[in-house]
């Protein structure tokens, strides 16, 4: 049984690792995970201002990332004090602490970069990057954290999934079909379940085969 398991393990990894794009066609956004790393999807969450509307945590380094609307949002002004007080109460009911702030423009829009991090504790000190928007009376903060420094800020890997943020569209939700790369998950999935029947028939012959010599 032992033998089974150990060639099953890589099958049921490779189904767990696949991923797909996730998007918001009611708040026109979409943010897509690795399709080599044990990312799990989290829950939309409400807020007491906003809503989280994705979460996703990586089981094996722990890091985090989520995307956070606040509709109705009294500013434009995403470097004005009433925009960086309510984001910055936001990352406090996180449990982080403001460090500092910079404007940047990214994805043709003008955003504030928030870094935060979390004092020592049990989980050791965290990081987080938070970068925020303001789009039809909308504010949009893309976060994400882990165990780490402010240096990890220069790590590709810990901003990998941040990065992949971007607004959609209003007309794009009709225009954009299945992903190019679903018929390649399929195909995958059905080599990996042939396999998977093969080795398991394989193991109930071999298993019977033995018990009729002994």
């Amino acid at each position: 049984m032992k033998r089974l398991l150990t060639f099953l393990l890589p099958i049921f990894l490779i189904f767990s690792a696949a991923a797909e794009e996730w998007r918001s066609d009611a708040h026109l956004c979409a943010i897509t995970l690795p399709n080599n790393e044990p990312w799990q999807f989290g829950n939309a969450t409400r807020l007491p201002s906003g809503e989280m509307i994705f979460s996703a945590a990586n089981m094996e380094d722990k890091q985090s990332v989520s995307v956070i609307v606040i509709p109705d949002f009294p500013t434009n002004n995403v470097l004005g004090q009433a925009a960086i007080s309510r984001f910055s109460e936001m990352l406090t009911a996180m449990g982080f602490q403001t460090k500092k702030k910079t404007q940047i423009e990214w994805l043709g829009r003008p955003f504030v970069e928030i870094i935060g991090e979390r004092p020592n504790d049990a989980s050791g000190q965290q990081v987080l990057v938070t970068r925020a928007a303001i789009v039809e009376k909308k504010a949009y903060l893309v976060t994400t954290f882990a165990r780490g420094d402010e240096s990890r800020l220069e790590d590709e890997r810990f901003m990998r999934v941040l990065k992949t943020f971007r607004f959609l569209e209003p007309n794009q939700k009709q225009l954009t079909g299945p992903s190019p790369f679903m018929r390649y998950y399929r195909a995958g999935y059905v080599v990996c379940l042939i396999v998977m029947l093969v080795l398991m028939f394989a193991f109930f012959i071999m298993y019977i085969r033995t018990r009729r010599r002994h």
